[in-house]
């Protein structure tokens, strides 16, 4: 397995060059996810392991060892040139994007593989042309497995349970969720999650199984709520700064885009996404918490809860230049196929 090149950031500052040798090109990385996370090891790394290895060595990743900046930045990171590559989260650039909320919608599916791939289909078929992520070169989109309801404070098993909670939300698409259905959501990024359910501050958290896992809150939550095909996933893109992608040859871009872009890095991405679950229902089950599944009843009120949305949604897209209602036929369409297998 060849290496992966990693650097410090000199003098703690994050610059925007781009080294280019007669061999390799390096493009400096910017992510926050913990090195110890399936997500880094299985997603990400390999994601770097799969472009040097598409190019032959003449594209390397090279992983900064910190964020250049904060979590809701990195759009603006990339785009800028303070780093030549990396992830971000729409739900978390305030203001500037609408329509990945087509695959953060409830119940898509249990498989981030399925849910990542369909979504990369609509955003190459129907949302691209819209031009939202300008000054950079969206490389894959992909989604977190599905989300479920943890809390401290009782069982949630109807929208009434959660009136009064004050809950942890991950984006504006399931914070307007919890508003609507009673509860107080509160906008907390992802690395200071543990310090406020620890200290009180939230009564709980929208999160898939993995973050429950990983940053061991089963013993401040003690109460899970499943949620059958997911109440929510979180769009990430992967995006390169356009005029470092412009130092890459186009025989090498084309290979990045088959190997390590598309749909092959959103089921890159999507398996680890899912391995994580997996080791996060284990988790939850060990620590014995109180698991209830969503019923039929409680999904419906998730919908109508949702319409709002969902119609807010299709303005939204109509007004970028884009077919909403044929976008979201083709997503049930492709999910369809992809849960099937």
């Amino acid at each position: 397995m060849k290496r992966i090149l990693l650097t410090a950031l000199a003098a703690g500052i994050v610059t925007a060059s781009l080294t280019t040798t007669s061999n390799a090109t390096e493009l400096r990385f910017t992510g926050w996810a913990s090195k110890a996370s399936v997500f880094y090891k299985m997603g990400v790394l390999k994601w770097g392991e799969a472009v040097q290895k598409a190019t032959n060595g003449r594209v390397t990743i090279n992983f900064l060892p910190k964020p250049a900046g904060s979590v809701p930045a990195h759009y603006d990171l990339v785009k800028d040139g303070v780093a030549d590559a990396g992830y971000y989260i729409p739900a978390i650039t305030k203001g500037r994007f609408v329509l990945h909320k087509a695959a953060e919608f409830p119940f898509l599916g249990d498989s981030a593989v399925a849910n990542s791939v369909a979504y990369w289909r609509i955003y190459k078929k129907y949302f691209e042309k819209a031009g939202e992520h300008k000054g950079l070169h969206v490389i894959t989109g992909f989604t977190h497995g599905p989300g479920m309801i943890h809390n401290s404070k009782r069982p949630v098993k109807s929208a009434a349970d959660l009136k009064g909670l004050k809950l942890r939300v991950p984006g504006a698409t399931i914070g307007d969720l919890a508003k609507d259905l009673g509860a107080i959501p509160m906008h907390i990024s992802f690395p200071q999650v543990q310090q406020s359910i620890a200290k009180k501050i939230a009564d709980g958290v929208f999160l898939p199984f993995n973050a429950i896992n990983s940053l061991k809150l089963a013993k401040y939550q003690p109460y899970t709520t499943t949620v059958p095909g997911g109440l929510y996933n979180l769009v990430f893109h992967v995006g390169v700064n356009h005029n470092a992608w412009k130092k890459v040859s186009a025989a090498d871009q084309k290979a990045i885009m088959k190997i390590a872009g598309g749909e092959a890095g959103a089921i890159m991405f999507g398996k680890s996404w899912d391995h994580s679950d997996s080791l996060g229902r284990a988790y939850v089950k060990k620590e014995k918490t109180t698991v209830t599944t969503m019923t039929p009843k409680f999904q419906a009120e998730i919908v109508a809860a949702f319409s709002k949305m969902r119609n807010q949604w299709l303005v939204d897209a109509k007004a970028a230049g884009v077919d909403g209602k044929a976008a979201l036929a083709n997503q049930k369409t492709e999910l369809a196929k992809l849960n099937a297998k």
